[in-house]
């Protein structure tokens, strides 16, 4: 009976529904920047800008956010650099508030959260209490995003031992300390896949309670990725877990609702594209013939065989 009402739960969820617009690529190079164009983890709209965050790491140069320019219909201009005075971390999400941005680093030295000005300038760190011998490397902090003033961020993998169970945190805006932390349940691998490089790779709210969560695998031996867009809900089912409190099968997780297979999309893209790439930011944009738009962002991990593409779709 418990399984029965646990799957209730997780497959339980508000209707919405997605419509796939169009693509770009964004040039690698671009007047206005001294560093490439790549490593795209993250990224948030302002109009008329988007705001990108660039894993570098300061191996593809400093860490630095790319501001651009959104120019109707579907078109991104206008590149600056801002350049950030930290010390080269791994960054994969960015929120941007009244005035500053709030980045999310996913280790392999620690998990923290970042606030720096809009000039780049450090404000604070918080380093999250996770002992980093429980996350996987690499595998940490991915997703972030702010509705009002909730702060939610979510690992890529689980933690050792939990598998398929992710957590979902939750910080105060201002302090960036933890509150909350929630169970959140990764899809299954499709079976025609074998590769184990999977997880979470964003976040986006669409309310107080209820987000989007963007699920992304890539096969090593087909050479092709999958790539599931789900929309979510708290309520008050949702199991708050202590923190690093050990798996526990009675965990009510996050209810969740498939709500688009980029296999969908696959057959509207050119065919040098269809294998999708490693989509890792997820952002609302300009409203477009009225209708609510959201931009798709894959880092191109500085490769030259992979592509800032970008998927643009409506939701209603």
């Amino acid at each position: 009976m418990k399984i029965l009402f646990l799957l209730f739960l997780i497959c339980t969820s508000v209707q919405a529904k997605t419509k796939y617009l169009g693509h770009l690529i964004l040039p690698k190079e671009a007047s206005g920047l001294k560093y490439k164009l790549g490593g795209i983890s993250g990224w948030v709209y302002e109009a008329p800008y988007f705001y990108a965050i660039s894993d570098s790491s300061g191996k593809n140069g400093p860490n630095r956010i790319i501001k651009m320019t959104y120019q109707a219909p579907l078109k991104l201009n206008n590149f600056e650099e801002i350049l950030l005075t930290t010390d080269n971390q791994d960054f994969e999400g960015i929120v941007l508030t009244n005035d500053s941005f709030i980045l999310s680093h996913e280790g392999p030295d620690e998990l923290s959260l970042y606030e720096v000005s809009k000039k780049g300038r450090l404000i604070k760190k918080k380093i999250l209490p996770y002992p980093m011998g429980n996350i996987h490397r690499n595998r940490g902090l991915e997703g972030l995003s702010k509705y009002k003033d909730n702060l939610m961020a979510i690992f890529e993998n689980p933690l050792k031992n939990e598998w398929p169970v992710n957590r979902a945190l939750f910080f105060d805006i201002e302090s960036l300390e933890l509150q909350r932390n929630y169970a959140y349940l990764l899809d299954a691998i499709p079976l025609k896949y074998k590769a184990p490089d999977y997880g979470v790779s964003e976040i986006l709210f669409l309310s107080e309670k209820k987000f989007l969560s963007l699920e992304r695998g890539y096969d090593r031996i087909k050479s092709e990725n999958w790539i599931k867009l789900f929309i979510n809900e708290i309520d008050k089912f949702t199991t708050d877990l202590e923190l690093n409190s050990p798996h526990d099968i009675s965990w009510a997780p996050i209810s969740k609702r498939l709500l688009l297979d980029f296999d969908d999309i696959r057959p509207l893209l050119p065919i040098d594209l269809r294998s999708l790439d490693n989509f890792e930011a997820m952002s609302f944009g300009p409203r477009i013939k009225g209708k609510k738009t959201i931009w798709i962002a894959a880092d191109d991990n500085f490769s030259d065989h992979q592509q800032n593409l970008v998927l643009i779709l409506t939701i209603e």
